[in-house]
């Protein structure tokens, strides 16, 4: 049955802290609430828009005419395949932390998706943006995806019906707005204490880098085609540290967005825009956000 939660503040459900109200917040908890899922639209109104983790988003103020969807679903991953050549195939849902799948992959010896330690967030929202790091991005290790259409259609997405690239994701058919159910992976046989120390390398990287304990949605800007790094150009720019109300970009990597917890959506969307048109003019390079902004 879909937990249905009227008028919620989705403030509280961002890693940001920052949003409205919306219509409702609905939560599926098994795979078959998803048939309930087209009723529930028709009967609340408004536009469907999938949650996750709440992390890379920034939405906002006021009243939102969208219905949130989380998906729940609190099972493990499970191992449904090996073939000849010793690639091993993982069943993941969507709604699990991407560091609990990160650490169950190191339980038990499961390598392949290392490099993506230390990124917020579910697996579904890691697909949703094709999350990445260090050359590689999840989507390079999916070979089949389970998606419902809000309208109630299931499809199993093969490897090559996913169209992916950097800090992007979509299937190459027309569902609407649907939601990632679960994604199946190729990982491979390692020695535990290896993977495990790749993690942890990764994750102290991070972290010695990037605000990552503080209210932030991630990076908000995508790095350029060119090569350029987006956290370089805002620094160039004089945008370290720059504040409007209660949002700031990080002093320690500029193209990380902190709310002190006074902020609102308002005051990031303006410091966005400003930090998007000093980039332009100073280095003539269109910055694109990497973080989704649901602005209504």
């Amino acid at each position: 049955m879909i937990k249905v939660e009227k008028n919620p503040d989705i403030s509280k459900f961002t890693t940001l802290h920052l949003g409205g109200r919306a219509i409702a917040l609905l939560d599926l908890f098994e795979e078959e609430d998803l048939y309930e899922l087209p009723s529930q639209m028709k009967f609340l109104g408004g536009k469907g828009y999938i949650l996750g983790g709440g992390s890379n988003l920034l939405v906002s103020d006021g009243e939102l005419p969208i219905v949130f969807i989380r998906t729940q679903v609190l099972k493990e991953p499970k191992i449904i395949h090996i073939d000849s050549e010793g690639n091993i195939f993982v069943k993941v849902y969507a709604s699990m932390a991407l560091a609990r799948f990160l650490a169950w992959c190191s339980k038990n010896s499961l390598s392949g998706v290392e490099s993506l330690a230390g990124i917020p967030g579910t697996v579904g929202g890691a697909i949703a943006g094709n999350a990445g790091s260090h050359g590689y991005s999840i989507c390079d290790f999916i070979y089949e995806l389970d998606v419902w259409s809000v309208n109630g259609k299931k499809r199993t997405v093969k490897k090559e019906g996913i169209e992916y690239g950097y800090r992007k994701f979509s299937i190459n058919e027309e569902l609407g707005t649907f939601v990632v159910m679960s994604a199946n992976f190729v990982l491979s046989k390692k020695n535990k204490k290896e993977i495990i120390k790749t993690v942890n390398e990764n994750v102290v990287r991070k972290t010695s880098v990037q605000p990552v304990q503080l209210m932030s949605a991630g990076c908000i800007f995508k790095n350029p085609q060119q090569g350029l790094s987006a956290g370089k150009l805002l620094d160039k720019a004089g945008f370290k540290g720059k504040r409007k109300g209660g949002v700031y970009f990080s002093p320690v990597h500029a193209n990380f967005l902190i709310n002190d917890g006074s902020g609102s959506s308002e005051c990031a969307l303006e410091l966005i825009q400003e930090a998007k048109d000093e980039v332009e003019k100073l280095f003539g390079v269109k910055l694109e956000t990497e973080v989704k902004i649901i602005a209504c």
